[in-house]
C-alpha cells in the first residue's frame, strides 16, 4: 500500500516534470504571459473555430508609449518592473476567456474570442485608463506610462496575419493620432 503510494506520487511527479517544459515553453519569462508562441497557437485555434462556427473575434495590439524613454532614463530594471506592472494591469482588465501574451519588446497582443471590435473597444479602452492610473514606485519617485492600441475585428475569409497586419496598423494610427488611445482598424473592402 505504501509502495502504491510512493508509485503514485512518482508518477504524477513525472506527468508535471513533462508538463513544466511544454508550459515554459508558452511563457513569457518576464511577465508570465503567454509568449508569441502559445498566442500564435491560439490564433489557429480562433481562425479554425471561426471557419466551424462562424462566431468572430478581435485582435489588440497593445504597445506602451515611449518605453525607450523609460528605459533610458530609468534603466532596464525598472523597465521590466513597469513591463510586469502592466502585463499584471492588463490581464486584471480583460475577462476571463480572453488571452493576451507578450508579442515582444513592450507590445502585447490580446485575443477577444467572439467579440466584435465595437465590444473590445470597451475592454481595451477600461484596460488603456488603468494602465494610464498605474504608477510604479522607484528609488525616488513614481513612473507613469500611457499605451497605444490597435484593434481589428477578423474578417471572414482573411488569415489572422491579415487581422494582425489590420491591428498593428490601427496601433500605429493611435500612435500617429497622439498615443494613448485605442483606434480600431477600417475593414477594408
Amino acid at each position: 500500500q505504501n509502495l502504491a503510494r510512493i508509485s503514485d506520487r512518482y508518477q504524477q511527479m513525472i506527468a508535471d516534470l513533462n508538463l513544466a517544459p511544454n508550459e515554459a515553453s508558452n511563457r513569457d519569462v518576464l511577465t508570465g504571459l503567454g509568449n508569441r508562441r502559445l498566442l500564435m497557437d491560439r490564433l489557429k485555434e480562433e481562425s479554425e473555430r471561426v471557419t466551424r462556427r462562424g462566431q468572430g473575434y478581435t485582435l489588440a495590439m497593445l504597445d506602451v508609449d515611449q518605453f525607450k524613454q523609460v528605459n533610458d532614463t530609468h534603466g532596464h530594471e525598472t523597465g521590466d518592473r513597469v513591463l510586469i506592472a502592466i502585463a499584471t494591469t492588463l490581464q486584471a482588465g480583460l475577462r476571463e476567456y480572453d488571452v493576451c501574451g507578450r508579442w515582444g519588446g513592450e507590445e502585447f497582443l490580446v485575443v477577444l474570442p467572439d467579440t466584435t471590435a465595437a465590444e473590445g473597444l470597451i475592454v481595451m479602452e477600461r484596460v488603456r485608463q488603468n494602465i494610464a492610473e498605474l504608477a510604479v514606485r522607484t528609488d525616488h519617485d513614481a513612473i507613469q506610462v500611457t499605451a497605444s492600441i490597435g484593434l481589428s475585428a477578423h474578417v471572414p475569409g482573411e488569415t489572422f496575419s491579415m487581422t494582425i497586419k489590420r491591428a498593428d496598423a490601427a496601433l500605429l494610427d493611435a500612435k500617429r493620432a497622439g498615443r494613448n488611445r485605442a483606434v480600431v482598424a477600417a475593414v477594408s473592402d
